[in-house]
């Protein structure tokens, strides 16, 4: 496993977290996996990201960017209307989305890495749990979130599809 870092994301990491974002929307799109398009994730939304301060890349001892994601504290609106029961029902939580990791650094750990360095952030801003979603067909992802003790909650809803909903108390 590669040992990294997390860290919230600079005007400066905008260029590689989009190459990162968008190297892994066209494995997703060369795949059939439906849960990206070509118009989502966009440099538009790394751009929001960075400005709302919930930009995280995760870097090595050296600086290099392996991941990147978007970690808002301030929860999700598509996930107030599960089809399901959160495992908590109030408090905070914290949101992960648009997670990548770089072509380079696949299948090396960087993405679990990356959950437990956003347990510890969460939990430190005062955070009960996390929440995230993912497609039917994002199996990764999917044995991941299994691994690290996320439980199933439900289905949430975008305009773009249903997408199974997890959480993890912390």
């Amino acid at each position: 496993m590669t040992e990294i870092y997390l860290r919230h994301a600079t005007e400066a990491d905008a260029g590689e977290a989009w190459r990162i974002l968008d190297a892994a929307r066209h494995r997703m799109l060369a795949a059939g996996k439906r849960q990206w398009s070509m118009e989502y994730p966009s440099p538009a939304n790394v751009e929001a990201d960075i400005s709302g301060r919930t930009a995280m890349v995760a870097v090595d001892r050296s600086g290099r960017i392996l991941g990147y994601c978007s970690a808002p504290l301030t929860g999700e609106e598509a996930y107030d209307a599960i089809d399901g029961c959160w495992l908590t029902d109030d408090g905070p939580y914290l949101t992960v989305h648009r997670m990548a990791v770089a072509p380079e650094a696949l299948r090396r750990g960087v993405a679990s890495a990356m959950m437990r360095h956003l347990e510890a952030y969460a939990i430190e801003a005062g955070m009960r749990s996390i929440r995230i979603d993912t497609n039917y067909d994002n199996e990764a992802m999917l044995r991941m979130l299994d691994s690290l003790g996320y439980e199933g909650c439900g289905v949430v809803r975008y305009a773009s599809g249903e997408r199974m909903a997890f959480e993890k108390r912390l």
